[in-house]
């Protein structure tokens, strides 16, 4: 099975410190939840020791640790200013590791006496657990936490790279107890998406609700796995050509799985679709992108895919039936898109309005090798990325109160609310206006009807022949008596 577009693949260090958690205040320290670094517990066990430099560099504090020990052997980590008073500066603030690993601290100043390692640990901020050395809890393998984060060792099925190990990140919907950290989450998360947006400054969005979506389109596959049902079809469409609707979708693809997405081409021609969606769910395909789209978009097949985690059809070649999971997000492309039947409501719209006449002729770029960019900061920009989703668990996922969207309740529960609380947009917002312009079936009915009655002011009726060729007797044929027309009366 083809995995490429299944998961997310960065290395193992990235989304561990992604995936902990602090469970409060007592939980912030070593992973056995023992506040003496270094030291041996009531049963001799050996406790992880503190990797000082490491916490210290996380938290942005400037220090230096002196060449020699002090007189009890200790290691001095110097820091350039105390953290209770900046102008304390070097040397008078440090902090000390015993030899076994027992931590202390001190500012010699008078105003800071009586504040010891606690009260420093404190102010600086407690160390993760990533921050100490030694094993971790047995079944390093399935390491859930308390904001529902999972993180698993890459196996069968599962992408891996020959140069580290490699992990998958599973989302999953567990409740939780909203707690202090609702508010740093929320500042984590909107930091998250100011980086993610970033990415696409040069693009030329309709609106900003536009650039939600984008980040919907971003996000869904990271959580797919952690809603029930389906998501919507992401279509990226444009008022010229040129305007860089594949480059945005490639922008997306690139910092999820550091290539393009599986290109598929759309056909009106339903039983070949189908076929073509079958290829798709056996191949195992995650991201499918039909590029280019020409004409209308939609049909009863197209609408049964969007809405089905399960696609049953018959293998070609033979009268054997096949069912399998069909778990791909989907993405469009095409300019000024004419949507019908009933899959513009399955779209969450992504428009671009560029206000050149020639975009390809544009340079003032910030990203001018935008691709190129995103591979270097891959792992800092899929962080942000997981950050937003894992920000949201952390704050105790909260109702944002959103409008229903049918049939993509899951993906609304999870995508758009935490969206919506990170401070964007709604993204569903995008498809009430693609439903007003993209019906033309409603459309071309509404013109009918206003035309017919410009042509029977009277309302006494006409035959079709007479709408056809108004004016023109025709033979065989006489008008009805006039009469008053039903609720008129």
């Amino acid at each position: 099975m083809n995995t490429q577009g299944c998961i997310a693949v960065v290395p193992t260090e990235l989304l561990i410190a992604l995936a902990e958690i602090d469970s409060g205040a007592g939980a912030q320290g070593p992973p056995n939840g023992k506040r003496n670094e270094g030291t041996a517990n009531q049963n001799g066990a050996s406790i992880p020791r503190l990797r000082v430099a490491d916490w210290l560099s996380d938290r942005g504090i400037d220090f230096r640790i002196k060449e020699q020990p002090d007189s009890r052997g200790r290691t001095v980590h110097v820091l350039r200013e105390c953290p209770f008073n900046p102008s304390h500066g070097d040397p008078d603030s440090c902090i000390m590791q015993a030899p076994d690993g027992k931590m202390s601290a001190q500012c010699f100043h008078d105003s800071c006496q009586g504040r010891g390692w606690q009260a420093f640990k404190k102010q600086i901020g407690a160390p993760r657990a990533r921050h100490y050395d030694g094993k971790r809890a047995k079944g390093r393998g399935k390491r859930p936490d308390k904001a529902g984060v999972q993180t698993a060792r890459g196996g069968d099925g599962i992408a891996s790279g020959p140069d580290d190990q490699r992990v998958t990140i599973v989302v999953t919907t567990k409740e939780h107890e909203v707690n202090d950290q609702a508010v740093a989450a929320l500042g984590g998360a909107a930091e998250a998406i100011q980086q993610l947006l970033d990415v696409v400054a040069d693009f030329p969005f309709e609106s900003l609700v536009h650039k939600s979506a984008w980040l919907a389109a971003l996000l869904t596959p990271l959580a797919r796995f952690a809603f029930q049902g389906n998501a919507p079809l992401f279509l990226v469409d444009a008022n010229v050509r040129a305007s860089g609707k594949g480059l945005l979708l490639k922008c997306i693809s690139h910092i999820l799985i550091g290539q393009g997405f599986t290109v598929a081409t759309y056909t009106s021609d339903e039983d070949e679709l189908r076929k073509r969606i079958t290829s798709i769910a056996l191949a195992g395909d995650r991201l499918v992108l039909f590029d280019n789209l020409t004409g209308t978009f939609g049909n009863g097949t197209l609408d049964a895919a969007l809405t089905t985690s399960a696609w049953e059809d018959r293998i070609l070649g033979g009268n054997r039936m096949a069912r399998v999971p069909l778990m791909v997000t989907w993405y469009a492309t095409g300019n000024n898109v004419v949507i019908v039947a009933d899959t513009v409501r399955r779209i969450c719209h992504i428009r671009l309005e560029s206000p050149e006449e020639r975009p390809e002729e544009r340079r003032d770029f910030k990203h001018p090798n935008i691709l190129e960019w995103i591979d270097k900061n891959r792992q800092r920009l899929l962080a942000a990325a997981l950050t937003v989703l894992r920000a949201y668990f952390v704050a105790g996922c909260p109702d944002q109160g959103l409008p229903a969207w049918g049939s993509f309740e899951g993906w609304s529960r999870i995508i758009r609310n935490a969206l919506v609380w990170a401070g964007m947009p709604d993204p569903a917002e995008t498809r009430h206006e693609l439903q007003d312009r993209a019906d033309i079936v409603a459309e071309g009915m509404g013109a009918l009807i206003a035309a017919w009655e410009r042509m029977d002011p009277e309302r006494k009726g006409l035959t079709a022949a007479e709408v056809v060729h108004p004016g023109v007797p025709q033979a065989g044929w006489h008008r009805p008596p006039s009469r008053t027309p039903r609720g008129d009366a």
